[in-house]
């Protein structure tokens, strides 16, 4: 069973009032509105404007929930957490772990945890895990998040390791399926 970050867990229970509507929750929201067909009225800008508010209610109206920014954001991590397949192919695994590994400033130090992939709307599939390593100190950094593509011709084609953002998390906490 896979285990939620903080930031997963408390977006399922609290409301999301709690917590701020950055530019980027507003961003990644925006993506998943897009892939999901409903018009934000250009490219995702970060900006809550009026076509943005109209898509929130029109995916609001199709999945049964309050059209406000909160609900629609706790309703697609809901559908997020529901649609994730943890990595057991351990082949898949190992090449996964080895792809992210590298990146690290000491690859044979990386823990891995929470490796699973989701589809997205569009089809692709995207990697999601958390991953730490020892910095130039030799001391863990901490869990950051990792997300990638999977691809044909390798287990992931690594696109970001988190360090202070939350693009990684953001990513794989809003993707799901049509």
């Amino acid at each position: 069973m896979l285990k939620l970050s903080k930031y997963a867990s408390l977006m399922l229970l609290l409301p999301l009032s709690a917590f701020a509507q950055d530019k980027i929750d507003v961003l990644f929201v925006q993506v998943q509105l897009e892939q999901h067909g409903f018009d934000i009225g250009g490219n995702p800008d970060g900006v809550l404007g009026p076509k943005t508010r109209s898509a929130l209610s029109a995916y609001a109206k199709k999945y049964a929930v309050s059209d406000d920014f909160s609900s629609v954001l706790s309703e697609m991590a809901r559908r997020n957490i529901e649609n994730r397949i943890p990595i057991s192919d351990e082949k898949m695994r190992k090449g996964i772990e080895d792809t992210v590994a590298e990146q690290l400033n000491d690859p044979f130090s990386a823990k891995f945890r929470n490796i699973y992939k989701i589809s997205q709307a569009d089809g692709t599939v995207l990697i999601c895990g958390e991953v730490n390593g020892k910095n130039l100190y030799g001391a863990y950094v901490g869990f950051r998040f990792f997300y990638g593509l999977s691809s044909g011709f390798s287990p992931i084609m690594l696109l970001k390791i988190d360090g202070d953002s939350a693009i990684s998390e953001n990513a794989c906490l809003l993707s799901h399926p049509r």
